[in-house]
């Protein structure tokens, strides 16, 4: 008989720990961000399975790297990262004016307290993965020090931080927030958003590894696609 199909959580939400207990890990691997956090709840999970910690602060180059050493296993996935850095180099030559020149960027959607979570380097969340793949890219972004630590941009004030954004990369984590932006005067009027200069990637890859930014990159082609 063939080995069973490991079960998964509902990835889209935050973590249950009854559920993830259900499951019998015999590892877990858990983000720093906040140990004692909503969605990240490494001092809880420990109760539950072995923890391995990827640092937020970290690229997911070295994180995947560390947990290979701790693993004691050669880095695996060597294809799907040459088809990550190939898909890299190739939206680089497609799109060298766009990203020389227009300025970018990835965002969250929050209709609960209507505002906008930019995901950029620099802000309090470290190396969130669309920031990482659009620096490898070598594009514009919309730089930290212009926005609140988290990098949270209330919606009256998306006129003045965002306004020279040509695309945007909106990370939908089918909340329903995608949907309520619809008919928000303020988002609708910023110029790229305006002009469809915007790509919406579903799912919530703000934090992730090799198959997040693989993920990310065709994301940020579609957005450059809108621009050409």
């Amino acid at each position: 008989m063939g080995a069973a199909r490991p079960r998964r959580a509902d990835a889209g939400r935050t973590p249950n720990i009854e559920e993830i207990l259900a499951l019998e890990p015999d590892l877990i691997i858990c983000p720093t961000t906040d140990p004692d956090s909503e969605w990240w709840p490494l001092n809880k999970l420990k109760s539950v399975a072995p923890i391995l910690p990827t640092d937020y602060l970290a690229t997911w180059q070295d994180n995947l790297a560390n947990l290979a050493a701790w693993l004691d296993l050669p880095v695996v996935g060597a294809e799907t990262i040459g088809q990550y850095n190939g898909l890299i180099a190739d939206i680089r030559v497609r799109h060298a004016a766009a990203i020389a020149g227009r300025k970018v960027a990835a965002v969250q959607l929050d209709a609960s307290k209507n505002a906008v979570h930019v995901r950029t380097l620099g802000t309090s969340y470290g190396q969130v993965m669309p920031g990482q793949v659009l620096a490898e890219i070598g594009g514009l972004a919309v730089p930290a020090d212009i926005l609140s630590e988290s990098g949270e941009v209330g919606i009256e004030q998306v006129g003045d931080l965002l306004d020279d954004v040509e695309g945007f990369l909106i990370l939908d984590f089918e909340n329903g927030a995608v949907e309520a932006f619809a008919d928000n005067p303020l988002w609708n009027r910023l110029p790229a958003v305006a002009a469809g200069h915007t790509h919406v990637l579903k799912g919530n890859s703000t934090f992730g590894s090799l198959y997040t930014a693989l993920y990310l990159a065709g994301g940020w082609d579609e957005v450059y696609k809108t621009l050409a």
